[in-house]
C-alpha cells in the first residue's frame, strides 16, 4: 500500500511472507514491515535542478557558438548548398570552439550531389565566420563529401639563422638567388 504525504513524500508499507522474514507464523501474511521513503520528491527535484544548472553552464560556450556562428552561417549556406531550411545545422556544420585560432580546422558536410558552386560558398563561409587567410580543401569523392577549412599559419615574425631550417635553406641556396624573405607556411621558403 502506497500514501502519499501532502509535502510530496512517499510512505510504502510492504508485507512480506514468514519464509522471506526468517520466521513462521500461523498465517499466510506473516505479518507487516512498515517502510518509509521519506520526502523523495524535494530530494529528487534538488537533483534534477543541480544538474540542469550544471548542463547548461557546461554547455554555455557551445551554445553561444551555435547562437553566434553557426545557425547564421546556416542561414546563408542553406539556400545555396540546397539544404533544408529546417535541417538542424549541427548535422553538417563542425565547427570548434576555437575555430579562429591557427591550426583549427572547421569540417562542413556537403550535400551528396554537389550541384553549387565552390567559390560562393567558400565566400559566404569566410564572411559568416569572419575569417581571413584560410584555405579550403574539397573532398567531393565518396558518399559524404566535405570541407575542409584551415586558417593558415601566420609567418614567423623573423626567420633567425639559428633555425635549422633557416641554415638548411641558406646552404641550399644559389649565389645568385640568396633567400630574402620567407613564406606563411616554412615548406614554401625559396630562394630567388
Amino acid at each position: 500500500m502506497i500514501d502519499r504525504f501532502r509535502s510530496g513524500g512517499l510512505r510504502l508499507t510492504l508485507a512480506w511472507p514468514a519464509g522471506l522474514r526468517g520466521t513462521d507464523a500461523s498465517h499466510p501474511a506473516g505479518g507487516v514491515v512498515g517502510h518509509g521513503v521519506a520526502y523523495a520528491g524535494p530530494g529528487a527535484a534538488s537533483a534534477l535542478t543541480v544538474g540542469g544548472i550544471a548542463y547548461r553552464l557546461l554547455t554555455r560556450e557551445r551554445r553561444e557558438l551555435m547562437r553566434e556562428w553557426a545557425v547564421p552561417l546556416h542561414e546563408a549556406l542553406a539556400q545555396p548548398l540546397g539544404i533544408a531550411g529546417q535541417t538542424d545545422p549541427r548535422r553538417y556544420l563542425h565547427i570548434p570552439k576555437n575555430f579562429s585560432d591557427d591550426g583549427a580546422e572547421i569540417r562542413i558536410d556537403l550535400p551528396t550531389r554537389l550541384g553549387f558552386a565552390r567559390d560562393v560558398a567558400a565566400d559566404l563561409i569566410a564572411q559568416k565566420l569572419a575569417l581571413e587567410g584560410v584555405t579550403f580543401s574539397w573532398h567531393p569523392a565518396g558518399a559524404k563529401p566535405y570541407v575542409l577549412v584551415k586558417k593558415t599559419r601566420k609567418p614567423p615574425a623573423k626567420a633567425l639563422f639559428k633555425d635549422p631550417k633557416v641554415r638548411e635553406l641558406v646552404a641550399k641556396a644559389k649565389e645568385a638567388a640568396p633567400i630574402i624573405g620567407s613564406s606563411p607556411a616554412p615548406s614554401q621558403w625559396r630562394g630567388q
